[in-house]
């Protein structure tokens, strides 16, 4: 009888374990979208040189079930977003492009990604939310690709991002990465390149974005695109001990210019972009007349430097690292700042359910 019973509980073991190993279905999944609360599903895109690299490695391929059962969400780029958004009823996918390639390169990579969310979810359009880089390569994908992408057994499908939602965006270019290319970076970049695609921190010079920016603006104004974007800036002390430098660096290059734009003044920054660059500009114009508001959510979001954004706090913000560890309070204020960053992007996918 017990052995049986074993064996029966092996069996099923092995059985849930297979099931959770099944790819997801894809164009079969069209009619499932009314049990969504979203017409468009949303994608995220990420950042240049995404710090779980290694993790999304070694998870690439695993269903949505397993990636579930373990927690993979836990420790993703865009931290526990994909499961808080699933679980309030919204369908979410999370993307995949080069590393730190060329804005190019990986805005032809996120082409490819929206086209596959399209063929598995079988809906029209998308809503794209870019972290730093990711609204980059999403605004070049756009622009670049007439915003069409071909879907397998579907054909060129014409205006398929419905919105673009940037957070923490170099629309402008940042200062560090003019610094930095120039104290010997751009050889650097040069010198890796058989090894690893660095030419992406060539595109967020300020140079860069103001060359993209001249070409994209009449396009950008005339299309259907909703935009919107999000800043954030935190003191020095509060800033992500890796990205304290970065930050001086930024927040010095910005007080040494002639500006009348208060942010400049003082100069705010997320740790890597400054938030004049984050907040792109308040209307976007073409030759013919044509104009177009792009929202300002920053509202939304709690102040936080670039890391936060995604969903990440660090245990030792504002106090030493050894003493926030082993303290209960350190640990809790990290979970709520956590849920408040989660909050916000649920406060905005809720906003786009308007521009379907």
């Amino acid at each position: 009888m017990k052995g049986r019973l074993a064996r029966s509980l092996l069996l099923s073991l092995v059985a849930l374990v297979a099931l959770a190993a099944l790819p997801a279905r894809h164009a079969s999944a069209a009619p499932e979208r009314a049990r969504f609360r979203n017409l468009y599903p949303i994608v995220l895109a990420h950042g240049i040189a995404p710090f779980d690299i290694v993790h999304r490695t070694l998870t690439r391929g695993w269903s949505r079930s397993m990636r579930r059962l373990l927690r993979v969400d836990s420790r993703n780029y865009f931290k526990k977003l994909e499961t808080t958004l699933r679980q309030k009823g919204y369908d979410v996918h999370t993307t995949a492009v080069d590393f730190a390639g060329s804005v190019e390169k990986r805005a032809a990579d996120l082409k490819k990604e929206v086209a596959r969310v399209l063929a598995e979810t079988g809906a029209s359009k998308v809503h794209i939310i870019g972290h730093s880089m990711g609204g980059l390569d999403a605004r070049h994908f756009i622009v670049d690709a007439n915003n069409a992408v071909a879907v397998a057994g579907r054909g060129e499908l014409a205006n398929v991002v419905a919105s673009l939602t940037t957070i923490g965006t170099p629309h402008r270019g940042t200062p560090f990465a003019d610094a930095g290319l120039g104290a010997g970076g751009d050889k650097l970049v040069g010198a890796l390149r058989g090894l690893v695609d660095l030419r992406g921190f060539r595109d967020l010079t300020e140079g860069a974005a103001a060359s993209f920016n001249a070409k994209a603006a009449a396009i950008e104004a005339k299309n259907s695109v909703v935009y919107q974007v999000v800043g954030t800036h935190q003191p020095k002390s509060k800033i992500f001990i890796p990205l304290r430098p970065s930050f001086a660096i930024i927040r010095d290059a910005l007080k040494g210019r002639p500006s009348r734009v208060e942010a400049d003044k003082q100069g705010h920054n997320d740790g890597l972009v400054p938030l004049t660059s984050q907040l792109w500009t308040r209307v976007l114009r073409a030759g013919s007349g044509a104009r177009k508001v792009v929202r300002d959510l920053s509202h939304l979001f709690p102040a936080g430097d670039h890391l936060n954004q995604t969903g990440w706090a660090d245990i030792s913000e504002g106090g030493g690292l050894v003493r926030s560890l082993i303290s209960p309070s350190a640990w809790k204020r990290k979970r709520s700042y956590e849920a408040s960053v989660r909050a916000a992007y649920v406060k905005i996918v809720e906003g786009l359910s308007a521009l379907e």
